[in-house]
């Protein structure tokens, strides 16, 4: 079971014609847990993550003014801080991991733009996202009476996906 809450709010100015600048706002707070007892062995984890991050976007709307329907294309990029922790237990087993770091991202996209009524843009892409991530994190596993402490340093040197976008907007 798990409760994930995730708020990405942005604000956008037309600099240009079709030209669009935003400044996006990122919170993000999940936490999962898990139960089971299978084979006679009892297993739990507990997963909490926290993240807060600050981006900006750049967006072009092809066409013609006036138009409902139209093509858009855009790059966004996004740097954030996190925390994540996450405990398991397994019979005598336990390992409880702690992690914090920093992150940035680009997003390429490309799609199409419905205007709806006056004030509302519905906004499907289909996007990239290239990321990298510095953290630190510390690992502490107890395995009855013996127990070991393991700091480490991890850098991804970059992951990417592709996936599709939804932007649901208004307009004031």
């Amino acid at each position: 079971t798990g409760v994930d809450s995730y708020l990405n709010q942005s604000a956008g100015y037309f600099v240009r014609e079709r030209l669009m600048i935003d400044v996006e706002l990122l919170i993000k707070a999940e936490r999962k847990k898990h139960n089971s007892s299978n084979l006679g062995v009892n297993s739990a984890f507990n997963n909490k993550e926290h993240q807060l991050g600050i981006g900006t976007e750049l967006r072009y709307y092809f066409g013609k003014r006036g138009n409902k329907r139209f093509p858009s294309a855009g790059i966004s990029s996004l740097w954030s801080i996190y925390s994540r922790t996450y405990n398991s237990n397994s019979n005598n087993f336990s390992t409880n991991i702690t992690s914090k770091g920093s992150g940035a991202s680009i997003t390429p996209y490309a799609g199409y733009s419905w205007l709806i009524g006056k004030r509302w843009l519905i906004e499907p892409a289909v996007m990239g996202n290239f990321n990298t991530n510095n953290a630190t994190s510390k690992s502490i596993n107890l395995n009855g009476n013996n127990s070991t402490v393991t700091n480490y340093e991890y850098k991804y040197k970059s992951t990417s996906v592709a996936g599709i976008r939804l932007n649901v907007s208004f307009t004031l």
